[in-house]
């Protein structure tokens, strides 16, 4: 599923506050080395107080921005994560993504996943029921307006921001 790039790097924020053994064994390992630097600047930050990450992100050195440059087009592009922020990838990340039948949306998953396994035939009762944890989403909307961040992850909100049009236009 697509997420809000926001989302997705609080999503891996709150990650990076489990136990080293659940990351290690959730991450392979290129995504486990990106995101080393992020770990080790967040070190000693009370990761579970969206503002103390917000202020402390605000002066993120550049090698744990680069760490961070648009996952999402980095992925759909074959590059190495934290290697997305080329913006000639982006025509080329939303060409992969339009040869996809479905692409859920992290705003809508009830509903995309209940549609997915329609079209798979399954019963909606077997299709998870995902949401995204109100203390993630408080942080997503802590670091939304954080300027280091808006522009490492520029490339994934242009396509992101593509894709909501192209759904609504539907």
């Amino acid at each position: 599923s697509v997420v809000d790039p926001f989302v997705a790097l609080a999503y891996s924020i709150d990650f990076l506050g489990h136990d080293d053994h659940l990351v290690l064994g959730q991450l392979e390992e290129r995504e486990y080395a990106t995101l080393l630097p992020l770990a080790g600047y967040l070190d000693g930050v009370a990761i579970n107080q969206p503002e103390a990450v917000r202020k402390h992100m605000k002066t993120a050195p550049q090698d744990v921005l680069m760490g961070l440059e648009s996952p999402l087009v980095g992925l759909l592009t074959g590059h190495t994560p934290g290697v997305g922020g080329v913006r000639g990838a982006i025509p080329k990340a939303l060409d992969t993504l339009s040869m996809f039948d479905m692409v859920i949306f992290g705003h809508d998953t009830q509903e995309s996943h209940r549609r997915l396994g329609a079209a798979l035939g399954m019963h909606e009762t077997y299709m998870p029921l995902v949401s995204v944890p109100p203390h993630v989403q408080a942080m997503a909307d802590a670091l939304r307006d954080v300027p280091v961040l808006e522009v490492a992850l520029e490339n994934d909100l242009i396509v992101y921001h593509c894709l909501q049009q192209a759904t609504e236009a539907a």
